[in-house]
């Protein structure tokens, strides 16, 4: 709001006092400027007319709607013993899943051990990899290599890469 007391306020101003929002300088000038006080007072009665009208419309229309009750479906279907037949399938289902389920775990848990024992061939492996790796690799230029980074690889015995 300006400083100017002759100054009305803006719409900004009066929705701000419509809702409770204004400030101290708006309060006062809205005390002071019977203009600015009218056309406030003027919106809130339109505001309560609006409201009223809305409140008296939907009491009304939920008074004159007649309620329409909707057809009840059969409580049995066409093949009352689909359904039963179908539950038993599922039924069955289940418990050849679990079955299965059960029997797979058992052979996960014997291949697990299988798995451990196998440590020692995929480092191994890994080493071989590496090898051919660095074969394959010999003329390009590692950024490893370049700036002498270990790779945190130990080295094996009679096998220096120092150079990575």
């Amino acid at each position: 709001m300006t400083t100017d007391m002759f100054a009305h306020l803006t719409e900004e101003e009066l929705h701000d006092a419509l809702i409770d929002l204004n400030s101290a300088e708006t309060a006062r000038h809205l005390a002071l400027c019977a203009m600015c006080r009218s056309k406030l007072e003027v919106f809130q009665a339109d505001m309560e007319a609006f409201n009223t009208a809305s409140l008296a419309w939907s009491e009304a229309r939920s008074i004159t709607t007649p309620m329409i009750e909707l057809p009840r479906r059969k409580q049995h279907g066409l093949f009352p013993g689909a359904a039963w037949t179908l539950a038993t399938l599922m039924l069955v289902t289940g418990i050849v899943t679990l079955r299965y389920d059960h029997l797979s775990l058992r052979r996960a848990h014997v291949g697990n051990t299988a798995a451990q024992d196998n440590d020692s061939q995929i480092a191994q492996d890994n080493d071989l990899l590496q090898a051919v790796d660095s074969a394959i690799n010999a003329d390009d230029v590692s950024p490893m290599r370049e700036y002498n980074v270990p790779t945190g690889h130990q080295p094996h015995a009679g096998n220096d890469r120092s150079t990575y």
